[in-house]
């Protein structure tokens, strides 16, 4: 319903706000399939050292996917389940931590992840 002045007022929706700066760096990607999974905007992906291969970041992990290096950028949720799919990924530029798409980590891994992202030119805020 059009307002005052015909401006249209949206309640309810926030929509991401994840970059907090006009430079950034993006790149294509390629996430494997994973069974059950759907990825989001601003979820961390990491790589597996020994393969090269892309994949959600797992502070439990010990091939490479505990090493945050970058952040999806793409805009509608992408499901994995039917097979490998090609995504945007920012690799550096300023971001806000409210629109980061943690997994479960306690507050030191966090902080080890935020360093690394930092160490790689993404600053999280």
């Amino acid at each position: 319903m059009a307002g005052l002045l015909g401006i249209v007022v949206t309640q309810g929706i926030e929509h991401s706000q994840l970059i907090r700066s006009t430079m950034h760096t993006t790149k294509k990607i390629t996430l494997p399939q994973i069974a059950l999974t759907t990825v989001k905007r601003g979820q961390l992906v990491a790589m597996v050292t020994a393969t090269n291969v892309w994949g959600l970041y797992d502070p439990a992990a010990v091939d490479g996917l505990q090493t945050p290096r970058a952040i999806l950028g793409m805009f509608n949720d992408v499901s994995l389940v039917a097979g490998p799919q090609v995504v945007q990924a920012y690799f550096a530029g300023e971001y806000n931590d409210r629109d980061i798409v943690w997994p479960v980590v306690n507050p030191a891994e966090k902080i080890a992840a935020l360093k690394d992202l930092a160490d790689r030119g993404i600053i999280v805020e």
